[in-house]
């Protein structure tokens, strides 16, 4: 059923965030305009079909939620799901050569990728007093304290390069670790602490699956996708908001360009669903404060190199999801994921495909190499490390200016603040990935989170009901 022609929510942003929120308000019947500036839906969700390949530019595999899962059931694609085969290792790349990620007590005291002394020091880590400061500190400071030097620099440093794009010694243990931080609070240390959670889950009989590695079949663009089909001529692509701004009535007014016209669009509430640096341009007249605080706030860039191979030519045996290699060590690449060895029909039969992750804030240059230099370096480094012979197909070229937000240290107060002075706004909201967690999970959760506040909202002088689309 239609929604109620009341005057709109403006959404700004047609990434999964946008989306997501502008879904949530049309089935409470609210109406609503998701405005995008680009040509397309989805954000850094890009999923590219060429030659028989499936090509993630984005998210190749995302966790399971179960916000994420209701979502993909809402708009119809719940039997699109495809999961990765449990268990698949990941590997780490250090000095030379690849090792399976630890995944337990007896694998970690088995793996070459950590010498004696550091396998010692985890142990150790059992009698390493809490620290008593109350400011935030690095990833970095956060692991070497609990776990010595090594583990830092050989397990942690490749997932936050991975992860983040960024740099442990830069980064918020608070914001990135959130949960180890918690563990060593409450019970005094890491290990502890997951032994007390184990024990407390055991008492009560609970027993926390393994949550699965999931795409979709058409990939993860095919969300996105989904989700502005459904909201039809609400999603005005090539819009590009100019300024916002509260009428003398309180009203909200949106002024927008679409090609060589300019408009203005009167709301009801605003919803910045943008990078941290656009929602600060447009709250630099609205809201000083969380406009300053938002434009701390940077991002990594990045470019993601897709590229195939015939099987035959790949003497690595390829059983698991990819590799992260170890900051400083040789290759430049940050990582590569290997989506053919993950789910099924990623590559034509006979064929592999790769997924390679240039640049972050350690090596902000390798993301604006020229296509031709950028494919020779990553066909360069993934020869070397899976013992690759002959030319690839490089497949696709992607390149995100703003791909990852930093949680730099002290994150968690920056949202804090920003969040205050947002809220002391009337009808003004903002949700992203700067915000409350990267993965594609917490985007969806966070931003139905936002699209409840904002029903709260506008329920307070408008009966809106709850309407089914």
């Amino acid at each position: 059923m239609e929604a109620r022609r009341e005057q709109p929510v403006v959404v700004v942003g047609a990434g999964i965030s946008g989306l997501t929120c502008a879904w949530r308000l049309r089935r409470e019947g609210v109406n609503v305009v998701c405005l995008e500036p680009s040509d397309r839906v989805g954000g850094a969700l890009r999923s590219h079909a060429k030659d028989g390949f499936l090509l993630e530019a984005g998210a190749s595999t995302v966790l399971e939620t179960p916000e994420l899962v209701d979502l993909i059931t809402e708009v119809g694609l719940a039997k699109e799901i495809i999961r990765a085969q449990a268990r698949l290792p990941r590997y780490i790349l250090h000095g030379g050569s690849l090792h399976a990620l630890p995944t337990g007590l007896g694998s970690l005291l088995r793996t070459r990728l950590l010498s004696a002394g550091a396998k010692w020091r985890i142990l150790g880590e059992l009698w390493t007093p809490p620290s008593r400061a109350t400011e935030d500190e690095s990833v970095d400071a956060f692991i070497r304290r609990r776990f010595g030097e090594e583990i830092g620099r050989v397990i942690v440093a490749p997932f936050v390069s991975g992860t983040f794009a960024g740099d442990p010694t830069a980064l918020s243990a608070h914001s990135v670790l959130p949960r180890l931080v918690d563990l060593e609070r409450r019970y005094g240390g890491v290990i502890k602490g997951m032994l007390g959670t184990m024990r407390s889950a055991r008492s009560r009989g609970s027993s926390a699956g393994r949550r699965s590695l999931i795409s979709l079949r058409d990939g993860m663009e095919s969300l996105p996708r989904r989700l502005a089909q459904r909201l039809g001529d609400d999603v005005r692509l090539g819009a590009r908001a100019e300024a916002i701004r509260r009428d003398a009535q309180g009203a909200w007014v949106v002024s927008l360009r679409r090609g060589e016209e300019a408009m203005q669009l009167s709301a009801r509430a605003v919803v910045l669903a943008t990078p941290a640096g656009e929602a600060a341009r447009l709250l630099a007249d609205v809201s000083p404060p969380a406009s300053t605080t938002l434009a701390e706030m940077t991002s990594a860039s990045l470019a993601v190199v897709s590229l195939g191979w015939p099987r035959a030519a790949v003497s690595h045996g390829l059983h698991g999801l990819g590799f992260l290699t170890v900051p400083g060590e040789q290759p430049r690449i940050l990582g590569c994921l290997w989506p053919s060895s993950t789910f099924a029909e990623r590559a034509p039969r006979g064929s592999v495909c790769f997924t390679a992750f240039v640049g972050g804030t350690l090596d902000p240059q390798a993301a604006s190499l020229g296509d031709e230099a950028l494919g020779e370096l990553v066909r360069h480094d993934l020869s070397q490390v899976l013992g690759i012979s002959g030319p690839p197909g490089v497949l696709s070229i992607d390149r995100y200016r703003q791909a990852l937000p930093q949680y730099g240290i002290g994150h968690a107060q920056r949202v804090a603040r920003a969040r205050e002075a947002i809220d002391r706004v009337p009808g003004l909201f903002v949700c992203g990935n700067h915000l409350s967690g990267v993965s594609v999970g917490e985007c969806v959760r966070a931003a139905q989170d936002t699209a409840s506040a904002v029903f709260r909202y506008v329920g307070r002088s408008v009966d809106f009901p709850t309407r089914s689309v």
